[in-house]
């Protein structure tokens, strides 16, 4: 079981790759804050994150334990999940969120980096 969190713009598209890539066995859960089911009815559950990312984490935990979550795909707030990395290795899960440090993220945030010749 694979969950996509709430995501950037492309998140609906991500979902449908994941589906035409990943065997009709795995079952895929979308969540996003807003009630957006143009994106999370592409999935076989879809959820409503919190609002407040200070509740997030608890509440992704907590999902994830009672659905038997697998692998947390982060999107929108990679860092912000990044940061508590620990508490989801803990939990048995498979975090991904387009990196690996905050560092990363702060690398990616910064536009000069990448555009300097």
């Amino acid at each position: 079981m694979i969950w996509f969190l709430e995501g950037q713009s492309s998140q609906r598209e991500v979902i449908m790759g994941a589906r035409d890539a990943l065997p009709a066995s795995v079952q895929i859960i979308a969540s996003h804050r807003q009630q957006r089911s143009e994106i999370t009815g592409q999935a076989d559950v879809a959820l409503q994150e919190p609002v407040d990312n200070d509740e997030r984490i608890d509440w992704v935990l907590h999902t994830a334990r009672s659905l038997g979550v697998k692998i947390i795909v982060a999107g929108r707030i990679g860092s912000f999940y990044e940061a508590q990395r620990a508490r989801f290795v803990a939990e048995g899960l498979d975090l991904v969120t387009g990196g690996t440090s905050q560092q990363t993220f702060m690398d990616v945030d910064d536009k000069s980096r990448f555009t300097a010749a």
